[in-house]
């Protein structure tokens, strides 16, 4: 939220190179008539490939049935038809199915709530981290179907629970794009996870982004002081994460319905990247309000004193 928070002047500066120092990319703003900066914003949006039969079949079912945002799977599905890395995934119907599908990708694994909707799913307990074993998948899944009865009904009757292969340690980062009014679609990079709401890193750039760019705005970030690792330290894996950048820009562009898509956190690790969790926000469709509740992110151990 507090990213994206950013005024026409804000981006002039930073797009123009001024005092923010975060956009790879100058739009001239500052320097030309407003006329030469709204065509240059409407050749940016026309130039755009086209989403393939499998995106069109998750977007056009999502608006079909009035949703304003994709759940959690249907954003995965979207992210992989774009060759974004996501760990393995599935839906649990049941307990059952949730161990067999954690047998197969292998502990440790993550549970999690998905509705369209509900995109703040840490905020009520909704995922469940550090799944070690059978004893402590049951426990998790447990606490999460009684979290179930605590959700807006409208929110209760589209959930389903997502399992995940939880991914080893690494640098937490945010990429997102999102359609401004003025400015078509900014594309943002910075510190994820926790450290997004602890560093304002916000690294701007107006689509599309190209790998060279992708480079130069991923070096201008203050979180690039942990990527690029130290002189007896190896670096994480940077050219995954420009190539990441690039196609999730591409997505982007290729979805004109999709006013919205940030994936927090992409955890970058030594030989690769990944997309761990993803909001997709439609420009058309009916919100979903989640009621809150007191409930806090959990582990598997501390599900045990819920």
């Amino acid at each position: 939220g507090q990213l994206w928070k950013f005024s026409e002047r804000r981006l002039d500066e930073e797009s123009a190179g001024g005092p923010a120092k975060t956009s790879s990319r100058p739009t001239a703003s500052s320097l030309q008539p407003a006329g030469l900066l709204a065509l240059e914003r409407d050749t940016l949006r026309s130039c755009h490939p086209s989403a393939d039969s499998s995106v069109r079949e998750v977007i056009d079912s999502a608006v079909k049935d009035g949703h304003k945002t994709l759940d959690n799977l249907e954003a995965n599905d979207l992210l992989s038809s774009f060759g974004i890395p996501t760990p393995k995934t599935g839906k649990a119907g049941s307990f059952e199915e949730a161990k067999k599908l954690a047998l197969d990708f292998g502990f440790p694994v993550v549970l999690k709530l998905s509705s369209p909707g509900l995109l703040h799913k840490k905020e009520i307990g909704g995922v469940i981290t550090d799944i070690r074993n059978e004893d402590q998948l049951e426990v998790a899944w447990d606490c999460l179907e009684r979290r179930i009865t605590h959700l807006d009904q409208d929110i209760r009757e589209h959930v389903s629970i997502q399992i995940q292969k939880e991914v080893a340690s690494g640098v937490e980062v945010i990429v997102g794009v999102k359609d401004d009014p003025t400015f078509g679609k900014v594309l943002l990079f910075g510190a994820g996870g926790s450290l997004a709401e602890l560093v304002m890193d916000r690294n701007l750039h107006l689509l599309p982004v190209d790998l060279e760019q992708a480079k130069n705005l991923v070096r201008a970030s203050k979180v690039y002081s942990l990527l690029k690792g130290g002189p007896h330290e190896p670096a994480y894996s940077l050219d995954k994460l420009y190539e990441l950048i690039v196609d999730l820009g591409r997505l982007a562009q290729s979805v004109p319905e999709i006013s919205e898509v940030e994936v927090n956190p992409v955890i970058v690790t030594l030989n690769g990247v990944w997309a761990v969790d993803c909001k997709v926000v439609l420009s058309k469709g009916r919100g979903r309000a989640v009621v809150p509740s007191q409930f806090k992110t959990a582990t598997a151990t501390s599900c045990k004193l819920l």
